[in-house]
């Protein structure tokens, strides 16, 4: 089954002054997203196509405290502001449900999720969690069914006055997550998401990597090397922790950005627990 990025979870504490300073930094244009009634949560967004980062925070503590989602942003900020997960996009919920459940393999939902809007009116989406083996492994990533084709999405949120494009038509290209065991991670995500380069790559002063491509997005998993990284992967744990972005016109140019292209950089500084690097 193939499947495309839709967006990432970054948890933090204060959504909308995160999205201001995501702003302020990279001269991005983000939207009011609004809340989620039943996990007790709210968002902001920021739109590159129809990928786009999900800033996550706690409206509701109680409510949150009930709801799996909500335990699960809960469960990131204790640990640290940071992307706690990311979803890819399917337009067959069902049939990937049916898939992993022939597989024998443990999963939760479809469920139906819903956001109020600030105008009033209601987003509606279906989900699908991957089984997690411990608490401590990398999260994989769920996956969502928005109950359309990509084109009537974007038609969709161009006619709710969502901005999908950003200066310079900017794309997110790559996600680079640092992992404890490439091995081990590479067994339980093809379980449920199929073929993860099997290659190995060691890069000098950066770690080993293996890749996959989610769409046009590619997945980078990381041993670190350097002692920064291998500190931040002990205190934060397994998780994204760099996101990669390039104006469309170059990707149009190039092609797919090559596997050897774009690596991990200890020396970018974190804006709120992650990275970004823009080529």
């Amino acid at each position: 089954m193939d499947f495309s990025v839709d967006h990432l979870l970054h948890a933090v504490n204060d959504p909308y002054e995160v999205r201001r300073a995501f702003e302020d930094r990279y001269g991005w244009t983000g939207t009011r997203g609004g809340e989620h009634p039943d996990w007790g949560t709210h968002n902001e967004l920021a739109y590159f196509n129809l990928s786009y980062i999900e800033w996550i925070g706690i409206k509701n503590f109680v409510f949150a405290a009930k709801s799996r989602f909500g335990r699960e942003v809960l469960r990131s900020l204790s640990v640290h502001e940071g992307v706690g997960q990311f979803a890819l996009r399917t337009q067959d919920v069902n049939g990937l449900a049916a898939e992993w459940a022939s597989k024998g393999l443990p999963f939760w939902g479809p469920i139906a999720g819903h956001r109020v809007r600030p105008d009033g009116s209601v987003l509606r989406w279906r989900l699908l969690f991957p089984g997690q083996d411990g608490p401590t492994d990398y999260a994989l990533p769920f996956v969502i069914d928005w109950g359309q084709s990509d084109e009537q999405r974007r038609t969709a949120l161009t006619e709710a006055g969502v901005t999908i494009e950003q200066p310079n038509n900017l794309q997110l290209i790559a996600i680079h997550s640092l992992v404890r065991d490439i091995d081990s991670l590479k067994i339980r995500w093809e379980r449920y998401f199929g073929s993860l380069d099997a290659n190995k790559k060691y890069i000098e002063g950066y770690g080993t990597v293996a890749d996959c491509f989610a769409g046009d997005v590619r997945l980078a998993f990381w041993e670190p090397e350097s002692a920064q990284l291998k500190q931040e992967l002990m205190r934060y744990g397994e998780r994204a922790m760099q996101i990669d972005f390039a104006p469309k016109s170059n990707i149009e140019g190039q092609g797919r950005i090559s596997l050897d292209a774009g690596t991990i950089h200890p020396q970018l500084e974190p804006l709120h627990g992650v990275r970004v690097q823009v080529f």
